[in-house]
Order: structure tokens, then C-alpha cells, then sequence
């Protein structure tokens, strides 16, 4: 009885833990997708606004670099490799003035984003 007890309470532990770091990860996530909202669709908005997106793109860098650590203990560099090329992208664009370029990697890193908070999501498709 004490041995099924000690494994009841490991699997309580090991479920909250799962739990936490999912919402952990889906928090960052959001935090993330919420700033590649303000993102420009146009070259002509980008140097339009060029001070805010900078800005963003600083903040967007910041909690990458945060967050990395957590993402890449539970899910595929593959994955994370893919949002970290496309961050890199979009913030050597930021920097550089770049619009041309800052528009697909902000697109590319915003779909990488997504992909990685599905990942990590409690449904059947990222179980399979």
C-alpha cells in the first residue's frame, strides 16, 4: 500500500509539473505573439514607426533570451532552431533598418512562435 501511495504522489508531482511548465511556456508564448502584433504588414509602416518596432524588437529579443531555457527543455531544437533563426532575422532587420527583411522574419518567427505554443498545448495533436 505505501508503494502505491509514494507512486500516486509522484505522479501528482510529476503532472503539476508538466502543468506549470506548459503554462509557463503558453505565457511566453503570448507574451511573444502579443508583440509581433504591433509588427508592420508594409516597408512603409516599418519606416513609418521605426522607433516602436525597434523597440519591440529589443523587447522581443530580451524574452527569447529569457524564456530559451524553458523552451528548449521540453520541446525539439528543430523547433526551436526555427524560432531562433527567424528571431535573428527579424532583429538583425530591426537593427539594419531593414524593412524588406524585417517583414518575412517577423512573419516566419510569429508562425515559429505559434507552432511552439501548439507543441506544448494538452491536446491530441501534439501527443501524436
Amino acid at each position: 500500500m505505501k508503494t502505491f501511495i509514494a507512486a500516486l504522489a509522484l505522479l501528482a508531482v510529476l503532472t503539476a509539473l508538466i502543468i506549470t511548465n506548459a503554462a509557463c511556456i503558453n505565457g511566453a508564448a503570448d507574451e511573444m505573439l502579443a508583440l509581433c502584433e504591433a509588427f508592420p504588414r508594409d516597408s512603409e509602416e516599418f519606416n513609418a514607426r521605426y522607433e516602436a518596432i525597434s523597440a519591440a524588437a529589443e523587447e522581443l529579443f530580451d524574452l527569447w533570451d529569457k524564456y530559451f531555457e524553458r523552451f528548449s527543455a521540453t520541446i525539439g531544437f528543430e523547433n526551436i532552431d526555427r524560432a531562433d533563426d527567424a528571431l535573428t532575422e527579424l532583429y538583425a532587420a530591426a537593427k539594419n533598418r531593414d524593412g524588406e527583411a524585417f517583414i518575412p522574419a517577423a512573419m516566419k518567427f510569429k508562425d515559429s512562435v505559434r507552432r511552439l505554443r501548439r507543441l506544448e498545448n494538452f491536446n491530441f495533436g501534439s501527443i501524436f
